[in-house]
């Protein structure tokens, strides 16, 4: 896939990003900007360091990821899931069959590369976290 939107960008680094932090928890963790790959630019243009910049930004301002050391050199330092984020990814939603968490799932969706599973997985974070609100 040659152009992605910006909400599918943004799904996958959420994924990414988020299957880091549950696999890390509750330590802190780093996190490099990736160059771009096959999966960018997005269709308006923007590159992949761009969208997980921004990601970040968004997962930290909406209380999933806390930041304790900004970005320096080009690494964002101090990412923590934070109580929020790890509720969400602990849920099991009615809607999944199996008992199996959403932060389990997201990890195995990423480490497969199951663009699709992410799709759907991303949308029920969001709206889990909404729920619990």
């Amino acid at each position: 896939m040659s152009n992605i939107s910006n909400p599918e960008a943004f799904q996958y680094e959420a994924a990414v990003i988020l299957a880091g932090a549950y696999g890390a928890f509750p330590m802190p963790f780093a996190w490099t900007h990736d160059a771009d790959n096959e999966l960018y630019p997005t269709d308006t243009g923007q590159g992949r360091r761009d969208i997980q910049f921004q990601t970040i930004t968004w997962l930290v301002a909406h209380d999933y990821l806390t930041d304790d050391g900004g970005v320096i050199g080009g690494r964002w330092q101090g990412l923590r899931l934070t109580e929020r984020g790890l509720n969400v990814l602990n849920s099991v939603p009615d809607v999944l069959s199996g008992k199996e968490p959403l932060g389990k799932r997201l990890v195995v969706a990423v480490a497969k590369g199951s663009v699709n599973v992410i799709k759907q997985l991303i949308p029920m974070i969001i709206q889990q976290a909404i729920g619990d609100a």
